[in-house]
């Protein structure tokens, strides 16, 4: 099941703007449930105080809950604003920024829990010892979990705490530490288990909205379609580069008979319709074959072709599917003009395509 979700679709099969939207989602909903879960931490983290830290190390006890207070208070001065103001909320940080503030949070506490364990179990009973060690794994547990949505933020989380953990009871060279160390191993390696579920879950859950949009802008192209008030017409290639949506729209408006294009590629249909002809038209569909075949996006690339000895335009623009192995869909427009003004068209768009292309990452 896990391996299913994780390959469900790669971010290779996304749009630019599809990477980040879900990028936004999975740190929103991050920086949505942290904060929560860091208070919560805090109150933890004082009754842990106040009982584990022994008579005389009334310093200890102010500095690290102080560090500890001040790491929270940074992210809680985040997520209020996102609750006062609700969706009126315009956030003032990037997406990537905050990704790093939260980062930069989780290694923190982490240092922050290692110390307070190197510092105090040398010292304390052994009453003491088991509740500062069960509320740092149940920290580690609970922060996992809110962190889940952000695969790297959910693991460092459970690496920095448990590792450090880890390392300051190896250092007891005790048989009692031995065989907690052994036991925290295998606990944070079914955390990191369950973080990669809840993260592909999510990320899942997401993939299927974008896909569910895909499919309502089918819907509402086909039913313009069927109402005849529309100039766009959708095309779509199997992964073999065969069309395979051929409706009588695009039969009329390319004069192919519908039973030829369906034994067409996108290319073969273009190449019917003479735009090899001009330099223009081979620039045009030299860049949607790359696209094809790379399964990139590409948008409004001018072609320029011949229909019953009218030259006219055609304006593409392409998506790949993001279930897997279901090849490119897109959405195209007719139009009409001079010779020199489609061909004029034609380059320009070409030339945008490129410059979007070379700017992806």
């Amino acid at each position: 099941m896990l391996s299913r979700l994780t390959s469900s679709a790669s971010d290779a099969e996304l749009s630019d703007v599809e990477r980040r939207d879900l990028f936004a989602r999975q740190v929103r909903q991050v920086t949505t449930v942290a904060p929560l879960a860091n208070v919560a931490n805090f109150f933890s983290a004082c009754a842990l105080l106040a009982y584990v830290v022994p008579p005389g190390r009334e310093d200890f006890r102010v500095i690290w809950g102080a560090a500890a207070l001040a790491v929270i208070l940074n992210s809680v001065r985040v997520w209020l604003p996102r609750v006062i103001q609700g969706e009126s909320y315009s956030p003032k940080h990037t997406t990537r920024y905050d990704y790093w503030a939260l980062m930069l949070e989780v290694v923190l506490l982490g240092v922050l829990y290692t110390i307070l364990a190197a510092e105090m179990l040398p010292v304390i009973d052994g009453s003491r010892k088991l509740v500062l060690i069960a509320t740092i794994a149940g920290v580690v547990g609970a922060g996992a979990v809110a962190l889940s949505t952000v695969r790297s933020l959910g693991l460092a989380w459970i690496l920095v705490h448990g590792l450090g953990l880890l390392f300051v009871m190896l250092a007891g060279a005790t048989a009692e530490y031995f065989v907690l160390s052994f036991q925290l191993v295998v606990y944070i390696s079914i955390l990191c288990v369950g973080v990669v579920y809840l993260w592909a879950s999510f990320r899942s859950r997401c993939l299927a909205e974008f896909e569910a949009a895909a499919e309502r802008q089918t819907v509402s192209l086909l039913l313009d379609d069927f109402e005849g008030g529309s100039r766009d017409w959708l095309w779509e290639v199997d992964t073999t580069g065969t069309l395979s949506h051929t409706s009588a729209r695009l039969s009329q408006i390319s004069g192919v008979p519908v039973s030829d294009l369906r034994t067409l590629s996108l290319r073969g249909l273009l190449d019917r319709l003479d735009v090899g002809s001009t330099k223009s038209g081979r620039a045009a569909v030299q860049v949607i074959g790359d696209h094809l075949d790379r399964l990139m996006p590409f948008r409004e690339v001018v072609v320029p072709v011949r229909v019953g000895g009218v030259d006219r335009w055609w304006s593409l623009s392409g998506h790949p599917r993001l279930s897997e192995g279901h090849g490119v869909r897109g959405l195209a427009r007719c139009g009409f003009g001079h010779h020199r003004e489609v061909q004029l068209r034609a380059a320009n768009s070409v030339a945008c395509c490129n410059r979007r292309t070379d700017r992806a990452p």
